[in-house]
């Protein structure tokens, strides 16, 4: 079930604001422009560009698409999680040990 509906979203919006929307909706409370940015690159499954169902919209400089498809995506295969873990040990400046 989804916790968004499509009528209350905006028609486009850009990296920043579909990241602000996947933490509101409670997709991916650790989303930023860059993790959807990087997202959109590297994933088969992104449902935006060239031959895909939906468009890139230039508004300005900036590259703007619509929210419903992301919220989909993330809905159904959520954001992997961090690949580096947690620190094993302190981190110490170069040259101590």
């Amino acid at each position: 079930m989804t916790s968004w509906n499509s009528k209350n979203l905006p028609l486009v919006a850009s990296f920043s604001k579909i990241a602000e929307l996947l933490r509101e909706h409670g997709l991916d409370e650790h989303a930023t422009y860059d993790t959807v940015r990087y997202r959109s690159q590297s994933d088969p499954e992104w449902p935006i560009g060239e031959g895909k169902e939906h468009n890139y919209v230039l508004v300005g400089p900036y590259k703007a698409m619509p929210p419903a498809p992301v919220l989909e995506l993330y809905e159904k295969s959520p954001r992997p999680p961090g690949r580096r873990g947690p620190d094993k040990k302190p981190r110490q400046r170069r040259g101590q040990s």
